[in-house]
């Protein structure tokens, strides 16, 4: 599988499990599953004081701040991922590198 093609699955898996409704309790954990996905791809603009955060209000370093959304509202609707910003977010912005 090629890097784009990784990296595609690998956001489009995290962010559907967000979506879905991944919670502190369920197997498939915010803190052990999605957290590392976060710091890794999110984190370096979307912390306190990043570029991202600044603009928009949204900070990924926790469930319940990734879960608060934006300035602008909630970016993540538990069960319902045509109407999470995230979402449609990052599986536009995959398709388009995968197609590129």
């Amino acid at each position: 599988m090629n890097t784009k093609h990784h990296q595609f699955a690998v956001l489009l898996a995290w962010s559907t499990v967000l979506i879905v409704g991944c919670s502190m309790e369920s197997q498939l954990g915010y803190k052990s599953d999605i957290q590392p996905l976060m710091d890794k791809y999110c984190s370096e603009c979307h912390k306190q004081g990043g570029e991202g955060a600044l603009a928009s209000g949204f900070v990924t370093d926790s469930y319940d701040s990734t879960m608060q959304g934006t300035k602008y509202g909630p970016v993540v609707v538990p069960g319902d991922p045509l109407s999470s910003s995230l979402y449609r977010l990052v599986s536009a912005s995959l398709r388009k590198k995968v197609m590129e």
